[in-house]
């Protein structure tokens, strides 16, 4: 008796199948209407084969295959030990950005940036080099100047987030790095953080002000920044903005300058010069600033200081063949300026 009811009910439910689609059926499709907005698309985490290198074959099967999933976002990890071989204490990080684990990388950013593939860079942990610890800003700093490398040099658009160490609380298979488990664990990662905040803070605000297309990066976090006194830091950087754009009228030429082991980028603003210095460095620095700017006029030279937002007047800059020249400009460890150049 089961068995009949059973094919019975099968019977009547391929008969309501058959009437139902002998049916016309009205698909509409509304193509102004998105259904889910937050949905990025396929996404994988794609390794730049650190320990080894793939065939060109090998290369372009995965390039084909990539290419058919369509991808809209990929995760991409490494170690800073790739693409810097030492940072001893108070001294300088050395980067080599042809290693062939970095060349690697590049090639899958390449393709990112030609298809329009959106990207988390990352690290998996510190570098385990020279002493760094999780809580160095040495840490910090090396993946600034790597960041600062593929985005300023390299003009990769495709980087959009950027993730700093891999699985914090948990312990890898190698060594504990983060002490999972303990009190230290967020402790360590919540430095780790503000030391990367700091970093990139700078690094976004002036290098992004210091271009021939200058762009700022926006927030909606205030508290944030305010809980860490970055508001006259932010007030600093509007101060010279506005300069800029009233001395130039919104027209900004990059010129190039030299200074010594400082970091140093210069625009051009109407009838005034703009150069920004950084010593990121543990030591006093005291260097001579050599501009790229030949016009036949003098200047009267400002230092800015950012933090502080206070005005110094500088002695007469000299004047040569090659450019505008600032003799004995001294700067302290990890401190920063703007010189501002107005002719006369």
């Amino acid at each position: 008796m089961q068995y009949i009811k059973y094919v019975l009910s099968i019977a009547v439910f391929s008969i309501c199948c058959s009437f139902l689609f002998s049916q016309p059926v009205k698909i509409e499709i509304y193509g102004n209407q998105i259904l889910e907005k937050s949905y990025i698309g396929n996404g994988v985490q794609w390794s730049a084969y650190p320990q080894f290198d793939i065939s060109e074959k090998s290369w372009q099967r995965v390039f084909e295959r990539t290419d058919f999933m369509r991808l809209n976002f990929i995760r991409l990890v490494l170690n800073a030990n790739e693409y810097c071989k030492a940072y001893p204490m108070n001294g300088k990080p050395v980067f080599d950005f042809n290693d062939a684990r970095i060349l690697r990388v590049c090639r899958i950013l390449d393709y990112c940036q030609k298809k329009g593939v959106d990207v988390i860079l990352g690290e998996w942990g510190n570098p385990r080099m020279d002493g760094i610890t999780i809580a160095d800003p040495r840490w910090t700093e090396i993946v600034g100047g790597f960041l600062d490398y593929l985005v300023n040099v390299k003009k990769y658009t495709c980087i959009k987030y950027y993730n700093l160490g891999n699985e914090p609380n948990n312990k890898d298979g190698y060594v504990d790095l983060w002490k999972a488990g303990s009190i230290v664990n967020f402790e360590n990662w919540h430095t780790s953080i503000l030391n990367l905040h700091n970093e990139l803070v700078k690094r976004g605000l002036w290098y992004g002000l210091f271009s021939s297309t200058p762009i700022l990066p926006m927030s909606w976090w205030w508290e944030y920044f305010e809980d860490r006194g970055m508001n006259p830091y932010f007030k600093g950087v509007r101060e010279i903005s506005d300069q800029m754009l009233t001395a130039g009228n919104g027209s900004f030429e990059k010129i190039s300058v030299k200074a010594d082991s400082l970091e140093a980028f210069s625009i051009k603003c109407g009838d005034k010069l703009f150069v920004y210095l950084y010593n990121k460095t543990k030591s006093d620095i005291k260097s001579d600033i050599s501009i790229n700017e030949t016009k036949n006029t003098n200047y009267r030279v400002q230092s800015f200081s950012t933090m502080r937002r206070e005005y110094k007047d500088l002695d007469k800059p000299t004047y040569s063949s090659s450019g505008i020249g600032i003799e004995g400009l001294a700067l302290n460890p990890e401190d920063e300026i703007v010189l501002i150049l107005t002719s006369y």
